[in-house]
């Protein structure tokens, strides 16, 4: 068997499959032209709507492309078997491999690195971040597709068992919570489960191909089917491991143990509303109908200076005096404004509220929190100005046409810090501007931070209160230094007393 055998079994998927080939990298192109015209502010309604449709288009054409090379020599089906069985199976995944790799993604590859180097960025950067958005996509579109492609027999076979998987996905998925969702450790499941994806679909394709019996197919079928299943259940995995594993990635792991927390009882329940949080890194979820919303007074105090304090997770149990545990549930993530109160809201089930208002119950807190720290960006940027920023990205800005908004937008190749905070500051006025933050909780290490667009951007709207004042763009961006465990009791607290109303 002649050892470039892979290689002619390309040349012959080239022939057969050029012209959708050609559409697919056109697609592309067309793509990245009207994304790339819209850059570096936010892309008008009609053009996203074109570019929604290119890209379903094209999320068609891969399919397509996919699902016809690798069906070229069906490994279930026993046409052609005349002509498939002499050759090495290996050799013919090894083809396979070939055509998808150089057919789907090397389009993609030549589209990314032109339109980073037209951006102005260095080559290196540029390749690198290419690459990693690659692999991205073969993990969670390419391999998964090719992988239905060699268990099914053709096109509708295939969309057939597609369907399947993605029923199972959603199926599950919408039944299974998970323990990391909404928060910035939900990085560290997703990773476990792409790749335990990629395992299973690489196993399932080498034991399609690498066996030649009926049984084979279906147990490869299984195998997927089961990978599938368990992708989905992962981010169920417990809170307390992904708290251990984000706590061990943690650059300074001292910054927030002098961090403490006591709870205000002598200060007056009017003032509930006099400390409004100063940002907003996270959005709490709606809370359940039937609720009665107790606010408890927290001072978190010795918080370094210049960070943010979040707390991703917070938990409560209400002890009665007997010892018995008559509530246990999720108190809503917070960050701490900047003078450390906090108004920490209860919201009880209205039968438990019934039950405890007129007694003293215990309190016991738990709040697992991280601290990110804050770091000016380098370069003055003003209205009207386009630069590159060193270390952030190329970043540019207009006043609209009401003189009434600045907006920013930056974009960089790779990832952009997950959160960034952005102020106007006048040159009559050097006090410190209010900043507008602009985050997704997200505390993935940086070498794993990539996603299938290998360009990252950040967009903002700030005000413009004085056009005259030769305002400047201050820009932060916070990073997480500490993720630490806090417990807080409080051995006599009465509902009624801090009453608020439903929420």
């Amino acid at each position: 068997m002649s050892r470039n055998l892979g290689w002619h079994i390309f040349r012959k998927d080239w022939r057969l499959m050029w012209p959708l080939a050609v559409a697919t990298a056109l697609i592309q192109v067309l793509v990245m032209a009207v994304i790339h015209h819209s850059e570096p502010f936010p892309m008008p309604e009609s053009k996203s709507v074109v570019a929604a449709l290119l890209t379903f288009g094209l999320a068609i054409s891969m399919t397509l492309l996919i699902v016809l090379t690798v069906q070229q020599e069906a490994v279930p089906s026993v046409n052609q078997d005349w002509l498939t069985r002499p050759v090495v199976r290996l050799d013919l995944l090894i083809g396979k491999l070939l055509t998808i790799v150089l057919l789907v993604h090397g389009p993609i590859v030549v589209v990314d690195v032109l339109e980073g180097l037209a951006e102005g960025f260095p080559l290196g950067p540029v390749l690198h971040a290419t690459l990693d958005s690659n692999f991205e996509i073969a993990l969670c579109y390419s391999l998964p597709v090719m992988a239905v492609a060699a268990m099914t027999r053709s096109v509708v076979e295939a969309i057939i068992f597609g369907l399947v998987v993605l029923l199972i996905v959603v199926l599950f998925g919408s039944i299974v919570s998970t323990s990391t969702g909404g928060t910035g450790l939900k990085w560290i499941w997703r990773v476990v489960s792409h790749g335990e994806v990629l395992v299973v679909t690489l196993a399932a394709l080498c034991w399609q191909y690498l066996r030649r019996s009926r049984e084979a197919t279906q147990q490869a079928r299984a195998l997927f089917a089961g990978g599938v299943v368990l992708f989905t259940l992962i981010p169920a995995l417990p809170w307390g491991p992904a708290f251990s594993i984000q706590q061990a990635f943690a650059a300074k792991p001292q910054a927030g143990r002098q961090v403490r927390v006591t709870v205000e009882l002598d200060r007056p329940l009017s003032a509930v509303d006099a400390a409004p949080e100063l940002f907003t890194v996270s959005k709490s979820h709606s809370p359940p109908a039937n609720r009665i919303r107790v606010a408890m007074p927290l001072q978190f105090l010795e918080v370094p200076a210049g960070v943010i304090l979040h707390a991703d997770r917070s938990t409560v149990r209400l002890i009665r005096g007997d010892g018995v545990v008559v509530y246990r549930g999720m108190a809503e993530a917070f960050d701490v404004p900047r003078n450390g109160l906090y108004w920490q809201a209860l919201d009880l089930p209205e039968d438990v509220y019934s039950k405890l208002a007129e007694q003293s119950v215990r309190v016991e807190l738990e709040y697992f929190a991280s601290v990110l720290r804050g770091m000016p960006v380098s370069g003055q940027l003003g209205v009207n100005d386009a630069r590159r920023l060193p270390g952030f990205g190329w970043c540019a800005t207009r006043v609209d046409n009401k003189n009434a908004t600045v907006e920013v937008g930056c974009r960089q190749i790779g990832a952009l810090p997950f959160c960034v905070s952005m102020a106007l500051r006048s040159s009559m006025d050097l006090r410190s501007p209010r900043e507008k933050f602009f985050c997704e909780l997200n505390y993935e290490p940086v070498p794993l931070r990539f996603s299938v667009d290998p360009i990252d951007h950040v967009e903002a709207t700030l005000p413009l209160i004085d056009p005259d004042a030769s305002p400047e763009v201050v820009i932060r961006v916070y990073e997480p230094v500490d993720h630490f465990f806090q417990e807080i009791v409080v051995p006599q607290f009465r509902l009624r007393d801090w009453f608020v109303g439903r929420p």
